[in-house]
């Protein structure tokens, strides 16, 4: 994650769920499952796109399941998708 999403999200990332989601991923990994997008990728969005610099917010799901197969983000440069608000709540507008 981009060094300014870590406060925001630090009570997500160290929370139960989010431990058990992660063991679950690891866990079908070792089985021989293949997972989508591979987990560097997982939070990409969040890597490229500073907190400050995040106008919209669009949640949704990607079916992944294949290699090469896009990842959830868009145009040259990053601005959109990201897990959470500037400030802390969506708004929907024009």
């Amino acid at each position: 994650l981009h060094e300014s999403w870590h406060a925001p999200l630090a009570d997500q990332l160290a929370s139960p769920q989010m431990a058990a989601l992660k063991a679950y991923l690891l866990a079908e990994r070792a089985a021989g499952k293949s997972i989508f997008p591979k987990g560097s990728e997982w939070f990409r969005a969040l890597d490229l796109t500073p907190l400050d610099q995040v106008r919209v917010v669009i949640l949704g799901q990607d079916p992944y399941h294949g290699p090469g197969q896009v990842v959830a983000v868009t145009g040259p440069r990053v601005r959109l998708l990201a897990a959470a608000a500037a400030d802390g709540a969506a708004t929907a507008g024009p």
